[in-house]
């Protein structure tokens, strides 16, 4: 063992001294301040500091803005080359990138309220090129989804959770997360989908970011969603909806093509056996088109039988345009690799 003496003062974080360096080093700081702007000149700290301090609040396990001043301040200003704020710099440079409310009211007078910052969503697909995490050589698959946030915030309003908060929209590559949606607790993932997805394909191109697969879940089962990702030339895995038609022709379907499948080493999933799978070709919404739907069915616990399909059966399906792929790896593929809840299926 070396023991060596030194009168530096040192940090109990001093895990932070390699998040500024790859944080620097990356180019990332440069990215930020480049893309945008040059804050006024009396500010003194530019917005590479504010998100380096931010960020340096939270890995250092604090949890607020505050805790730059309270706690954590003494501590951070020992980590080299790191521009220090305070939380009233840090809550002033967030304000300065904030972007006003969008307020929409559907046809039965509810107000939904979005909140859009096309600026920091592309930051956020320039990073994610500039360390690599993206590139402009792969096809990738984009997933969609509506996270429920939690919140007493005064503004925030009830949810299909039925907790007070934000339901905000979130696009994904991987575990990747592209780009980000504000809206308000009581608006539905459904509600203008394919507007926001559209923003969303608007920004990858912007940065040549290619996409060759949509996955999401119920609520982007709708016909303006599958228009748009049919015009996008993507293939789409997209949970669908049951109606009584739907359900009707599902019963229909001979014993004979109902297969066990078996996703890793257990059931599909664990928790439960005797699931199978078959497929029909399903045309949604009343149209002519029609497409593959890939069915699972469990026996229902209770033995009751279904008004429609006339079966002991509970059916969940998926609807694809992806003639290629097993039924097994339609399902495998749907329930993997998602940054939202894949568990149901």
């Amino acid at each position: 063992m070396k023991v060596t003496h030194s009168e530096k003062k040192i940090t109990a974080f001093g895990g932070l001294n390699f998040y500024h360096d790859l944080f620097t080093n990356s180019g990332v700081k440069g990215l930020i301040d480049n893309h945008l702007g040059a804050r006024v000149k009396l500010a003194g700290f530019d917005y590479s500091d504010i998100f380096s301090t931010h960020m340096s609040v939270f890995l250092a396990g604090g949890d607020s803005t505050e805790d730059a001043n309270e706690h954590l301040r003494d501590s951070l200003k020992l980590i080299p080359n790191l521009s220090v704020c305070s939380a009233d710099t840090i809550l002033r440079g967030i304000n300065e990138l904030s972007t006003p409310l969008i307020s929409h009211q559907s046809s039965n007078g509810t107000a939904h309220e979005f909140n859009i910052n096309n600026k920091l969503n592309k930051l956020l697909i320039k990073a994610l090129k500039k360390t690599n995490q993206l590139s402009t050589k792969i096809n990738y698959t984009l997933d969609y989804d509506n996270q429920v946030i939690a919140t007493e915030k005064y503004d925030a309003k009830m949810s299909y959770k039925k907790c007070l908060g934000y339901q905000s929209g979130i696009s994904s590559i991987g575990d990747l997360i592209i780009a980000v949606e504000g809206r308000n607790g009581n608006s539905p993932a459904s509600y203008k989908q394919e507007e926001t997805l559209a923003k969303t394909f608007s920004l990858l191109e912007a940065e040549s970011i290619q996409t060759n697969r949509f996955r999401a879940d119920a609520a982007s089962y709708q016909q303006q969603v599958l228009d748009l990702v049919i015009q996008k030339d993507l293939l789409f895995y997209i949970r669908a909806k049951t109606c009584a038609n739907m359900e009707a022709q599902i019963g229909q379907i001979p014993e004979a093509n109902w297969v066990k499948v078996r996703l890793g080493v257990q059931e599909m999933p664990a928790c439960r056996t005797d699931r199978e799978v078959a497929e029909i070709d399903y045309a949604p919404f009343g149209q002519d088109q029609s497409y593959r739907l890939v069915i699972s069915r469990i026996k229902r616990k209770d033995k009751q039988a279904n008004l429609f399909s006339g079966t002991t059966y509970k059916y969940r399906s998926i609807i694809t345009n992806d003639e290629l792929m097993t039924q097994k790896e339609v399902v495998s593929f749907y329930s993997s690799e998602r940054t939202f809840d894949a568990t149901k299926f």
